[in-house]
């Protein structure tokens, strides 16, 4: 079967420039439908080519893809098919991808740890206890899988069985996956032991970043203050360059103090704010200059257009940084501006990569970043221009284009700061908006507070009172469905002010709920919204 699928493959590769480019089994998606079906039918087992109610080619072709490559020649391959045949139109097709997954991935570890050989083994409750004797406890994933296992045969399989006519309801019964021994699951994955396990492993963590809000919150302030001054420096260095005092490229120098907490505690009592002190030594660039001082790097045509002034060279004649000193020195980011974290990780159609491209990526993955430390608005956190990335590839040099990379760390400063003011989860802080019309503003008397933290008194003793305004948002807590269920959070004016100054800072291009991330979760309020909201704040902390 898999030798007729390689054949039906190699043949495709004789059809369209397009479908030749992307004969990887990773980009099934994008080949022809006809080249889709081809290769889905010659890993169909003959045996369910023809079941009753199913229409093979109406079938996803992300299912199709899933079929070929993780499926492929398994001994489970007409079960998971009857599973794909009944799931077709029941559920949208993620939710088929998920439970024809579990349903693979359940059946192969059957296979490994109670080494069945048919799926008739399953009729025996000893093989069921055998394996979930071999999970975890407080496992989720087993459990999950058993669910799609129990979705499939208490609700699905018996509802394909029901559109059809009598003997093609016969005929199917062969197909009928046996169920689960009574009260397996609450027996061996109790869902409230499960909870529990996940409460006392979020509290632990709670209760340790709890107490050291204050000290992130400070830490946080002090970070965006020093890409400040680095962006201040860079101003002050192009503008010199701008009005021909200076030539490029330009060296300065200056003294900065970088805040760090200490690594070495062990408890929470021990971190503490330390500092250290460097000389931050940057060269200013344009990339016309660049270009001519690194002209082996570079094709005659590039060269050409850069002396000439041509092209990128003349209206998108940017100016940047190069650090000229360790990247440990390089304020907090300088391992990710090293190993060339600012960016968009992708997938190639060819396959082929720059090298060290796929270890930077898995870098990036293991720091939170699975599609890289960038964002979907250009010109915040990263420039969007090509070009610095390109650069950055040719060479060991840091380089950094400071103006979008401020903007960047503006906005994450505001989200930390909203984080570790509020106690929001991420569920809720994709939720914020920056729209003043979905903003509620009351005004309150509160006391007036003296160095020490302490409420004054006036002469006749009574507390000192001032009036503020508070921002509030109402947004849905985690688990929480319903508009009734939503909770009022606080917006605190440190945060709107950051906010404000990134927008300010962009150009007035940030809106509505512009959160700027790469991050691997997926909430309710979408994906477009889910990739942009935690790259700024993993560069705070």
């Amino acid at each position: 079967m898999m030798q007729a699928l390689n054949i039906s493959i190699g043949e495709r590769t004789k059809g369209s420039r397009r479908s030749v480019r992307q004969t990887g089994m990773s980009y099934f998606i994008n080949w022809d439908p006809e080249a889709q079906l081809e290769a889905f039918f010659a890993w169909l087992p003959k045996e369910v080519q023809h079941l009753p109610g199913v229409d093979w080619k109406y079938l996803s072709p992300r299912i199709m893809g899933y079929c070929v490559r993780a499926i492929r020649n398994s001994p489970d391959a007409v079960t998971l098919a009857v599973v794909a045949a009944a799931l077709h139109g029941a559920i949208d097709v993620a939710s088929q991808i998920t439970q024809l997954r579990e349903m693979h991935a359940l059946l192969q570890s059957l296979r490994a740890i109670c080494h069945i050989q048919h799926v008739d083994d399953l009729k025996h409750e000893h093989t069921w206890y055998e394996w979930a004797t071999q999970q975890k406890v407080a496992s989720t994933t087993a459990r999950q899988r058993l669910n799609a296992y129990a979705s499939f045969v208490e609700g699905h399989f018996p509802s394909y069985l029901q559109r059809l006519d009598g003997m093609d309801r016969a005929y199917m019964q062969q197909y009928a996956l046996p169920p689960l021994p009574l009260n397996l699951r609450e027996k061996h994955f109790p869902m409230r032991q499960l909870r529990t396990a996940q409460k006392i492993k979020r509290k632990a963590q709670t209760d340790i970043l709890t107490p050291l809000y204050p000290l992130l919150r400070q830490l946080v302030r002090l970070r965006k203050q020093l890409a400040e001054r680095m962006l201040l420096a860079f101003r002050d260095a192009r503008s010199r360059a701008c009005a021909g005092e200076v030539e490029l490229p330009y060296h300065f120098q200056y003294l900065e103090t970088i805040p760090e907490i200490n690594r070495d505690a062990r408890t929470v009592a021990e971190a503490h704010m330390q500092a250290r002190e460097v000389s931050l030594r940057f060269i200013v660039w344009d990339k016309r200059t660049w270009v001519k001082h690194h002209s082996g790097r570079y094709s005659d045509f590039v060269i050409r257009s850069a002396v000439e002034g041509k092209r990128l060279y003349h209206d998108r004649n940017g100016f940047f940084l190069q650090f000229d000193g360790p990247a440990s020195d390089l304020l907090w980011f300088g391992d990710f501006v090293e190993h060339r974290l600012f960016q968009s990780f992708s997938k190639t159609r060819s396959g082929s990569y720059p090298d060290g491209y796929l270890e930077r990526w898995q870098l990036a993955q293991q720091q939170g970043f699975p599609e890289g430390c960038s964002t979907s608005h250009t010109g915040l956190l990263c420039s969007g221009d090509h070009w610095f990335a390109r650069t950055a590839e040719r060479g060991t040099e840091l380089i950094v284009e400071p103006e979008s990379l401020y903007r960047g760390i503006l906005m994450g400063a505001a989200l930390a700061m909203i984080a570790l003011s509020n106690g929001c989860r991420i569920s809720e802080l994709l939720q914020v908006s920056w729209n003043k019309e979905r903003r509620i503003t009351r005004t309150e008397m509160v006391s007036v507070l003296g160095r020490d933290g302490q409420a004054q008194f006036g002469k006749d003793g009574k507390p000192l009172l001032r009036q503020v305004k508070l921002h509030f948002q109402h947004l849905l807590p985690k688990g929480a469905k319903t508009e009734e269920e939503r909770q009022l959070f606080p917006l605190s004016r440190e945060a709107l002010r950051l906010r404000s100054r990134a927008q300010n800072a962009s150009g007035g291009n940030l809106r509505g709920n512009s959160c700027c991330c790469t991050s691997t979760h997926q909430q309710q309020t979408g994906t477009s919204q889910t990739r942009t909201l935690s790259v700024p704040m993993g560069c705070f902390l």
